[in-house]
């Protein structure tokens, strides 16, 4: 007899020994504000990887989108420290975001070269 879904109950078990190793090292681990608090932790990745899902499933991914997440998360904390106001820092960095995908998005179309 098959086992059906094996390597995801798999996975489910190894989530569960984890949840429960822990919580035995530190019981805070298991606090409902320590697990709300650590989920909100998620809420930047999910931003970033929710646009990204109809371009993976349609086959277009283009791997330079973390780097220029990273520039434009680096951009925005010198501007934000040197003193410039926060919506005008978040505008120019909307502003290099785009200006990185032209940038992109002309040597692809100029060079025509794969988008990966």
């Amino acid at each position: 007899m098959r086992i059906r879904y094996g390597w995801e109950l798999a996975l489910a078990a190894l989530l569960v020994i984890e949840i429960v190793a822990f919580g035995a090292i530190n019981p805070r681990m298991l606090d409902l504000n320590m697990l709300l608090f650590s989920t909100s932790d998620f809420i930047c990745i999910g931003i970033v990887a929710l646009p990204l899902t109809m371009v993976i499933v349609s086959g277009g991914i283009d791997i330079s989108f973390g780097s220029t997440i990273g520039l434009c998360a680096i951009a925005l904390g010198v501007l934000f420290q040197s003193g410039v106001p926060m919506p005008l820092a978040i505008l120019l960095t909307l502003l290099l975001g785009a200006l990185c995908g032209l940038i992109n998005a002309g040597l692809i179309i100029y060079t025509k070269v794969n988008r990966w």
